[in-house]
């Protein structure tokens, strides 16, 4: 089992409706691929964790690679995982409920810290401290 990273850049005509759909294609193709993670759009950029077998997440890749809603696809971290970080969101994308600056906290946990881990610790806890609607 294996964990991806990777964020890339929305393309110019993506629209709420095509972020809907990307996740909720992403939530069914998903459950027969054994892949859990999370989507996060901010500001024009994905910032995507996937989670699952070797094989599958190769097949996930190639179509994220073909799919003409975002480009220059920039891979942060692959490795080997023992334990699934998100092991019941087949995918989910996080967004912040009224009143929180999740797009902030996100922003300042990517200008702050360069190594994926460290973001994602950082995201650990602001998903533990704070009410978040998928």
């Amino acid at each position: 089992m294996e964990q991806i990273i990777y964020t890339s850049v929305a393309a110019d005509d993506l629209d709420a409706g095509d972020i809907f759909k990307i996740v909720e294609t992403a939530a069914r193709n998903n459950v027969g691929r054994d892949v859990t993670g999370l989507l996060i759009f901010v500001r024009g950029r994905f910032f995507q964790l996937v989670e699952g077998p070797t094989v599958e997440l190769d097949r996930l890749l190639g179509d994220v690679s073909e799919d003409c809603r975002h480009h220059s696809i920039d891979i942060l971290k692959r490795c080997p995982i023992e334990v699934r970080r998100f092991s019941r969101w087949r995918m989910r994308r996080v967004l912040a409920g009224e009143g929180h600056g999740a797009w902030d906290e996100f922003n300042r946990l990517l200008a702050t810290n360069s190594d994926p881990e460290s973001i994602l610790d950082g995201f650990d806890q602001l998903l533990r401290e704070r009410k978040f609607a998928a």
